[in-house]
């Protein structure tokens, strides 16, 4: 039984979420399709309607769209609020799993899910028709049920993510860190069989996609050309590190701290920023097609002002060295912490067009996996996170500007 003590924070929590979620769905419902929306929208639509032909333009696979239609048909219902309703729904299924992984995690669960439901990158796609929230639910519920013992159904789950999202597949590798660290013994020996054998369902969605990745030769189902498979490409590692300073600004300014007061030698970290100065110079860049569409797309207007002079192009890695000096100082911890870092690298490093979307996992994930600060740092990243969610969506629903 939980303590009365404990039932409290809980159904605080449960009451935020639900309120948060209904207004942001009660923000959106009459909203015209914005975006990508449409393409997502009129998918949904066809699917609904019995008609079952795959939209050229479509890049992921039709996974998030076969189970929003499903929800449509048994209703009767296409219309954009009630396609929206759904979003809504998988919204809140996903704070649930995120709120149960962190408890699996030992984390401290109402501020770590507090900051969850307030992140900029993720809290307009829990109301648009995106395919981002379901893809990180599939993360979530697959973590979740690796952390509760069940590591073939976690692949499952894991492996039918990659249906949303394409990219879910390198999580899925993540997933079999996850879950071959509970056969690490105290001298960090692996039982290799025991690994193997709970991987297996795993190992088994990553040989499939990659079958499709070698026959289709690329990673996208659609507009392959704006998506190519092989590239290395840097500047959303450094977008990331970017939005990072300012959603996490008050644990970098405390792992900042730590550092100065450890009286460092300022030589050498003097050093390797410099080196990290000269590589984010060299590799800024601003190429992709889609990255030239209109200014509505902050994104966009981001990238436009930081390359539109070599000031503004120094003045982004202010933010960037800080959040590079409190990795530095305070990393995400052990094995796993040091997998993210790597997962997140092999990601956005492969991937050309620059949107924070592709933040929305490795962000969430490292609120589960970073080193807890003090409870005031805690609770001024969920005052800052709302502020910028609201100011986003804000600006969303009047139609000033998009992520």
């Amino acid at each position: 039984m939980v303590p009365a003590s404990g039932r409290a924070p809980k159904a605080i929590l449960a009451v935020a979420a639900v309120a948060v979620v209904a207004a942001g769905y009660l923000a959106f419902r009459g909203c015209p399709l914005l975006q990508d929306e449409i393409v997502h929208a009129n998918q949904i639509r066809r699917f609904i309607r019995g008609q079952y032909a795959v939209d050229t333009d479509l890049t992921t696979f039709p996974g998030y769209h076969v189970l929003v239609a499903a929800a449509g048909r048994a209703a009767h219902n296409s219309s954009t609020g009630f396609l929206r309703a759904v979003q809504a729904m998988i919204a809140l299924a996903s704070i649930g799993a995120f709120h149960f992984l962190a408890g699996r995690l030992g984390r401290s669960q109402p501020w770590t899910t507090l900051q969850y439901l307030t992140l900029p990158v993720l809290v307009p796609f829990f109301f648009l028709l995106y395919t981002d929230a379901l893809a990180l639910l599939a993360v979530l519920l697959s973590f979740g049920l690796a952390a509760r013992g069940r590591p073939q159904l976690a692949g499952l789950v894991g492996a039918l993510g990659i249906l949303v999202r394409q990219t879910n597949a390198v999580w899925l590798a993540l997933l079999c860190v996850f879950i071959s660290l509970r056969h690490r013994d105290d001298r960090s020996r692996w039982d290799v069989r025991s690994c193997l054998a709970d991987c297996a369902v795993s190992l088994v969605g990553l040989l499939a996609f990659g079958l499709f990745v070698v026959w289709h030769r690329g990673v996208a189902a659609g507009d392959e050309q704006a998506h190519p498979l092989l590239g290395l490409h840097f500047t959303n590692i450094w977008m990331l590190l970017a939005l990072a300073a300012v959603m996490l600004l008050p644990a970098h300014l405390a792992a900042i701290a730590g550092l100065l007061r450890s009286r460092p030698h300022w030589g050498r970290e003097l050093l390797w920023l410099a080196a990290a100065f000269a590589l984010y110079w060299v590799t800024f860049t601003n190429t992709h097609p889609y990255n030239a569409k209109p200014a509505e797309y902050l994104r966009n207007a981001l990238l436009a002002w930081v390359t539109s002079s070599a000031a503004a192009r120094a003045a982004l890695f202010v933010p960037i060295a800080g959040t590079l000096l409190s990795l530095r100082a305070d990393p995400p911890p052990g094995v796993m912490g040091a997998a993210l870092v790597a997962a997140t690298l092999a990601l956005l490093a492969a991937t050309w067009v620059v949107d924070p979307r592709y933040d929305v996992v490795p962000l969430s994930l490292l609120l589960l996996f970073r080193p807890q600060r003090e409870a005031w740092v805690e609770r001024a990243i969920v005052a800052i996170n709302a502020l910028l969610s609201l100011l986003l969506v804000w600006g969303i629903r009047s139609g000033r500007f998009f992520p």
